[in-house]
């Protein structure tokens, strides 16, 4: 399902098409990782270092970021930028998905038991770069639920993406939301229907 949404306090985007949006340019693909194995968070003394420590993608999680990454190619989607959490979920839905090489960036790292001062960063960090965007093409940042909602305010699920316009014109204390949907279980075709904000569900990373 893909629903058109303004950001909040605004209803100008409501009647959009995502896809024209993406093949107009300009846009953040925010996403969250891909299903994975039971559990919030990471098992206590996981590292970074090592994927079998940390909870990752499972095999319903990878099909479904193979499919997201059907779902760009076919719609012939392109990204400038693809950057992705240090996290082995986040990095493996950006290797399935296989749309670029995706670059690892710290802000994108899961503040799931970060102090204030941390999430803080992760959101100031995320606004320079949606405002310091000059060129006219997209990115794709593959990160955690925590990050996601500290910027946008939304809850996405695993797998769902959050659209956000880039440039210096979208320099402003809340991100220009434009649209969510899950890229990895959406037909191929699809017209998105009006709907508004969802959902409430645990904070997880």
């Amino acid at each position: 399902m893909c629903v058109l949404i303004a950001s909040v306090g605004r209803t100008d985007a409501s009647d959009a098409d995502f896809l024209d949006l993406l093949r107009e340019g300009r846009v953040l693909v925010l996403m969250r990782h891909e299903t994975t194995e039971p559990g919030i968070g990471d098992p206590p003394g996981f590292s970074l270092e090592d994927c079998a420590t940390q909870r990752n993608l499972d095999s319903a999680g990878r099909a479904s970021a193979r499919a997201a990454g059907v779902y760009w190619k076919t719609h012939d989607i392109h990204f400038d930028e693809v950057r992705t959490s240090a996290w082995c979920r986040c990095r493996d839905t950006a290797l399935e998905m296989d749309v670029g090489e995706p670059a690892q960036w710290r802000p994108l790292d899961s503040i799931f038991t970060a102090g204030a001062n941390a999430r803080a960063e992760s959101v100031q960090e995320l606004h320079r770069f949606v405002a310091g965007w000059s060129g006219r093409g997209n990115a794709l940042f593959v990160t955690h639920q925590v990050n996601i909602t500290a910027f946008t305010g939304l809850v996405p699920a695993m797998g769902e993406a959050i659209l956000v316009r880039l440039g210096p014109m979208a320099a402003r204390r809340d991100p220009k939301v434009l649209g969510r949907f899950h890229p990895g279980r959406m037909p191929l075709r699809e017209t998105p229907v009006p709907a508004s904000r969802s959902s409430t569900r645990a904070p997880d990373g």
